[in-house]
């Protein structure tokens, strides 16, 4: 089976995703560098309800993409 995009493209796709999270990496963490009790609470709390929103959030989106793929119309659902 052939690769549905273009070289060009497929490139540019694998690729932007590190090339945009490069600026991050001059970023100053302050929160995830806590200095006393109340800071390490909250960074937890940050940590903790960060994972559970994705533990949430990322079946969900790919069920999503799983049921538009699986029930869609087969040839593209031209006209009514």
């Amino acid at each position: 089976m052939s690769n549905p995009l273009p070289l060009d493209r497929a490139w540019i796709f694998r690729w932007s995703a590190p090339i945009l999270a490069l600026p991050l990496t001059g970023c100053n963490w302050v929160v995830m560098n806590p200095s006393g009790d109340i800071a390490v609470q909250q960074r937890d709390l940050i940590l903790i309800s960060t994972a559970l929103m994705l533990l949430i959030v990322v079946p969900v989106m790919a069920l999503v993409v799983f049921f538009a793929w699986r029930y869609s119309e087969p040839g593209g659902g031209q006209g009514l």
